[in-house]
């Protein structure tokens, strides 16, 4: 484990046993719980309190042992750091802002050896993290025990997993993702005083997945191993129980690529114009991606009125411009896995959307033209289907969306500047 500066100076390095690789690691603030034990002749007494959070570094290992077939040992390094700013001296530090030398010291302050790989670590409710260990989902808290650290594990923890390679986690609401299970959600639940991680709903669909994020309370996005993205929501307003424990699938989209990293955010900052009523889009979610071939992309959700509008574009761009080498964009889309195939639904191509800044002025014109020809792009001209589908990709809280008043929802036919103003605000989105 190396420790760097932003000028990529190594301040500390930490050698890892034979045969022991990191599988995760993550930078999150815990609370520290401190236990004191007092003692007397007669007796002994303990009590706790909780101390306010604190930045570390936890990394989670895994022993590859030859001829294990899965491993069964692990650790959780948790590492703490402090940032020391000294008078200007030529030792080597990096410079602060004031003039004198920022020394950073890194110390490993606990560990703790479990039963497995640790795969994926997230932070949790109330400062604890929860980290998956081969088939099972754990929830540790730290404990400052006399004086001493240790990372204890909870009572809640849940078992019912192939491999549970990552997780994410909102307020009490956990989502893991399973090598060969696809993705289930987990309530944790306190009660009576006792703590329970409980499995409340899942995806039935066989995905082998490689990485997960929560988009909204109810809205997840999700990756598998044969290039291809899928958003998934928890119904917690159906009327049976099949329809609560039952995770539906709203989009399905090839990208082309193995994802192995989510993460929330974004490369820019918020760029909406909102005095430019006529090309403002409203967002939702905001969400980053890393693939193995090395690419970083964005995905992001959007409200009805603007998924609608960019679909309609997509489609027109589609028939209108003919593709290179004669490609079906529908087929190369199209959800593939080893024994299924569905066509693209839920998402837009991005990348096919900003082509039309490409276009000369009279395909631009083309396009407009077939978008007006079908009026696919007014909100109140979608069928129920297209509707619903637009209704529940990624993200539902968006505050002060004017998307369905604005001038563009109202225009009886659309321009050719109106529809480049909205292209090039999506652009500035990513």
């Amino acid at each position: 484990v190396r420790f760097l500066t932003n000028t990529f100076d190594e301040i500390h390095r930490v050698d890892l046993d034979p045969f022991e690789t990191i599988t995760s690691l993550v930078s999150c603030r815990l609370v520290n719980r401190a236990t004191n034990t007092t003692s007397s002749d007669s007796s002994a007494s303990m009590y706790t309190s909780h101390s306010g959070s604190r930045p570390y570094i936890i990394v989670g290992t895994a022993y590859a042992i030859p001829n294990e077939d899965e491993p069964s040992m692990g650790r959780l390094l948790v590492f703490e750091t402090t940032n020391l700013v000294t008078n200007r001296s030529n030792d080597g530090g990096e410079m602060d802002s004031g003039g004198g030398t920022l020394n950073t010291t890194v110390r490993q302050i606990t560990q703790l050896v479990t039963r497995g790989a640790v795969y994926s670590i997230c932070p949790f409710l109330d400062g604890s993290i929860l980290a998956t260990v081969n088939s099972r989902t754990n929830l540790y808290h730290l404990h400052d025990v006399d004086n001493v650290y240790e990372l204890q594990a909870d009572r809640a923890y849940h078992h019912g997993h192939v491999l549970s390679l990552c997780v994410k986690s909102l307020d009490n609401t956990a989502i893991v993702g399973d090598l060969m299970r696809s993705v289930s959600v987990l309530d944790y639940v306190q009660a009576d005083g006792t703590n329970t991680l409980r499995e409340v709903s899942r995806d039935f669909n066989p995905n082998f997945t490689t990485a997960i994020e929560i988009l909204s309370p109810h809205v997840f996005l999700g990756s598998e191993t044969f290039n291809n993205i899928f958003s998934l929501q928890r119904n917690v307003n159906a009327a049976t129980e099949e329809g609560r424990c039952r995770l539906e699938n709203k989009g399905e989209y090839y990208l082309g690529e193995m994802v192995n990293k989510f993460v929330r955010g974004s490369l820019v900052g918020d760029n909406t114009n909102s005095s430019m009523d006529i090309a403002s889009v409203v967002l939702g979610s905001r969400t980053l991606y890393a693939t193995v071939d090395g690419s970083i992309g964005s995905v992001l959700g959007m409200d009805r009125a603007t998924f609608v509008f960019f679909n309609t574009l997509q489609h027109s761009i589609v028939h209108t411009i003919p593709a290179v080498g004669g490609l079906d964009h529908g087929h190369f889309r199209s959800f593939k896995a080893e024994r299924r195939s569905h066509p693209c639904r839920g998402f837009v191509d991005g990348d096919l959307i900003e082509s039309f800044l490409d276009l000369t002025p009279s395909q631009m014109k083309s396009v407009v033209d077939r978008m007006n020809s079908n009026g696919g792009w007014k909100l109140s001209s979608t069928d129920d289907g297209e509707e619903e589908e637009a209704k529940n990709i990624q993200d539902r809280k968006v505050i002060g969306s004017k998307s369905e008043n604005s001038s563009i929802a109202n225009m009886k036919n659309l321009s050719v500047e109106s529809v480049l103003a909205k292209v090039e605000e999506m652009s500035r989105q990513h």
